[in-house]
């Protein structure tokens, strides 16, 4: 399967804090940010699938 293209903007702080997570974890920004966002939707999906109750 291949690869999607997405297209962000942030604040240049935040921007700055990506750069120096990449770099401590040796990854790209966009390899880390295609994790974050992977991890957030498969959370997403999970809660979505658990019985909700009030």
């Amino acid at each position: 399967m291949g690869m999607e293209s997405v297209t962000t903007y942030v604040q240049p702080d935040i921007k700055r804090k990506l750069e120096e997570w990449a770099q401590e974890e040796e990854r790209s920004i966009s390899y880390l940010v295609a994790k974050l966002i992977t991890e957030a939707v498969n959370e997403r999906d999970k809660q979505n699938q658990s019985p909700k109750t009030n």
